[in-house]
């Protein structure tokens, strides 16, 4: 028995940062996974970039027409950005489909994704939020306290960003990216990789059968219980991993740290036999000093980059990700801080981009922003505070870009789509940019209830807001 230990031990030298919730659907579905995934050929991913904090959507995409930006003007007076600047650089975005009179730049610090709206890659969000149904100011001032038909806990970090990331009203323990995936358990191989966060526990993973696997940016975690081959200081270790009293709790520990090991084998060897030589793969991997935010990023999504790369070894055909930086609460020094954070995003994504095209995978995995909530038009000397809609990006070759999707708000405080201090009353519901997403992986109309339970609030024609090139359903 002791020897049987060690093995199981040492075959465990690494081992990822799993949950303890992350491996059930290895368990349930590993048998017959293998001969249901020829039922699909293709490949597609989604990437979730979340920005922990509420990102300020005014400084993020600035309105630039002359009636809109005299208001962002007027109540942001310390941390505007000067209108000169965005025309000598360039950021105006020229869309496709124009806004009549409307105008809006990307910030400086964005440029990076400039190009990537003008190929047509890039779409731009406008005013989404959090919605259980779609709402007038009026509607919001008799109703705001009926949590049937508006949020609960409206402007509170936790509540809002686990009803962002699950659509449910006060946020389901599961969310729509683990939702999506239950769909397409069945035809991964490897179904326990078929979520993966590379940004810690995130609801946004789980769904009814799928379950997050968390994967530090640098790879499974190493566990060395060894020390120059000795072992005798892991035989209580193995009593306790192995031990036969039949206790419930710890045969099902033993089961799941053993099926996270067998999964860190085929991530392990997946990934590595994944890295060609690439030029733009450098641009995401920072020096190993580096601990800025575009590294903390950089890092996240060049691991994702790789495992998507070695999909075929893994025997992967639908895969939802979740990365995440913080540091979006800017009450103050928003202006310091939020250009470096815009960076790393603009950056970031561009780059993954480029290597998503160096790569081969360009059109098979989409980038998505998001974020609790957006802030306040209203600054509060060198910050903004907590609000409601903002804005956000999708990128990638499936996107039906150099567009804006969603209605424009009118920018001022008292104004139809304002409740106060500037905060965006959202016109787009996050359960649409959800569905958008959903149907472009694959998931039947059929099921369009059963993954977002409020989307039937919202007329059909507007569900699928058409952001996605190609929404065809398997």
């Amino acid at each position: 028995m002791i020897s049987n230990r060690r093995n199981f031990l040492r075959m465990g030298a690494s081992l990822p940062m799993a949950g303890a919730a992350s491996l059930p659907a290895s368990l349930c579905h590993i048998g017959n996974a293998a001969a249901q995934s020829a039922s699909s050929d293709d490949y597609k991913a989604l990437v979730c970039i979340y920005m922990a904090g509420g990102a300020d959507y005014a400084n993020t995409l600035v309105p630039f027409d002359d009636t809109s930006y005299a208001a962002y003007q007027s109540y942001r007076t310390d941390i505007a950005i000067k209108k000169q600047e965005l025309i000598d650089k360039g950021l105006v975005l020229n869309p496709t489909v124009p806004l009549n009179q409307r105008a809006f730049a990307l910030a400086p610090t964005l440029a990076p994704l400039l190009p990537k709206f003008q190929q047509q890659r890039m779409a731009v969000l406008l005013n989404i939020g959090t919605l259980i149904k779609p709402l007038t100011k009026s509607e919001f001032n008799q109703k705001k306290s009926n949590r049937l038909e508006v949020p609960f806990s409206l402007f509170a970090h936790d509540d809002q960003r686990r009803f962002f990331l699950s659509t449910g009203q006060d946020g389901l323990v599961n969310g729509w990216g683990g939702r999506i995936s239950d769909h397409f358990l069945d035809q991964n191989t490897e179904p326990a990789l078929s979520c993966v966060s590379m940004g810690g526990i995130s609801n946004f993973l789980n769904g009814q059968r799928a379950f997050q696997f968390i994967v530090p940016p640098a790879g499974p975690t190493v566990i060395r219980p060894a020390i120059n081959g000795n072992f005798n200081m892991i035989d209580g270790m193995g009593d306790f991993l192995l031990g036969t009293s039949g206790h419930m709790f710890e045969q099902e520990y033993v089961q799941i740290l053993a099926r996270s090991m067998a999964t860190k084998d085929v991530l392990v060897n997946g990934v590595t036999e994944a890295i060609p030589n690439a030029t733009t793969y450098s641009a995401l991997r920072p020096a190993s000093n580096d601990n800025s935010s575009k590294a903390q990023l950089g890092k996240q999504l060049a691991y994702v980059a790789r495992m998507i790369k070695g999909r075929q070894n893994m025997g992967l055909k639908r895969q939802v990700f979740f990365c995440e930086i913080g540091g979006w609460d800017l009450h103050s020094s928003l202006s310091t801080n939020h250009p470096t954070l815009l960076d790393a995003v603009g950056s970031c994504m561009a780059a993954f981009d480029d290597l998503a095209q160096e790569w081969g995978f360009a059109d098979q995995v989409t980038q998505f922003t998001s974020s609790e909530f957006g802030r306040t038009l209203s600054g509060n000397g060198d910050g903004s505070d907590h609000g409601w809609g903002s804005m956000h990006f999708v990128l990638g070759g499936a996107v039906n870009g150099g567009r804006y999707y969603g209605k424009p708000p009118v920018i001022g405080v008292n104004t139809v789509d304002d409740v106060g201090a500037g905060i965006l009353l959202p016109t787009t519901s996050v359960d649409q940019m959800a569905w958008t997403l959903a149907r472009w992986m694959g998931v039947a109309d059929a099921d369009q209830a059963q993954l977002l339970p409020h989307l039937s609030n919202f007329a059909p024609e507007v569900r699928d807001l058409g952001f996605m090139r190609s929404n065809v359903i398997a």
